[in-house]
């Protein structure tokens, strides 16, 4: 788990020291998804500001993501043998900076979700979904303008497909490591 929090540090405290430009991501997060199957994922946002107060944000998200299964389950007697998850949205989120240094916000964003796996026996699957996903973050500013910390939250399929051995592992609950800066 070293190397990963070292990379999303590199990558954060990297895009802080210079004023980052509006087509660079403004967020990663690196986490897990838990809902019969685990699957750890990695997230970039692009967070363009709506409305700016002293110490909070309003911020557009766009986010996109990749998650590939590392404990999958078995459904009877079929084996899942790969389990795949990717998403793309857009939504709201708040931000607000505490002058101890404490960070918190949250977060909303609505798309497409992709999702597939393969089954011992059973046909291999794909299927393309609508889902949400709300996050809440808790962390604390490293530097003018990067905040570091943790984030909890779930994602939540808006319409499963009628024929899915796999629909019942998407999504669940969210915990992630989370990087922010502007």
């Amino acid at each position: 788990m070293t190397r990963p929090l070292t990379l999303l540090s590199l990558l954060a405290s990297t895009a802080a020291m210079a004023d980052t430009p509006a087509y660079l991501p403004r967020a990663a997060w690196l986490g897990l998804y838990s809902r019969g199957a685990i699957t750890p994922h990695l997230q970039l946002s692009w967070e363009p500001l709506i409305v700016e107060g002293k110490r909070d944000q309003l911020v557009g998200i766009f986010a996109g993501g990749l998650g590939q299964g590392i404990s999958l389950p078995t459904l009877g007697t079929h084996r899942m043998t790969f389990f795949y998850q990717h998403m793309l949205g857009g939504g709201l989120g708040y931000r607000m900076n505490v002058e101890n240094g404490l960070h918190w916000g949250f977060h909303a964003v609505v798309g497409p979700w992709f999702y597939g796996a393969r089954f011992d026996g059973l046909r291999k699957e794909n299927h393309v979904i609508g889902a949400v996903e709300g996050r809440v973050q808790l962390g604390w500013r490293m530097a003018d303008g990067f905040r570091m910390g943790l984030a909890v939250g779930v994602m939540e399929p808006l319409q499963l497909p009628l024929v899915s051995n796999a629909a019942p592992f998407v999504g669940g609950l969210n915990v992630s490591l989370m990087a922010n800066w502007r």
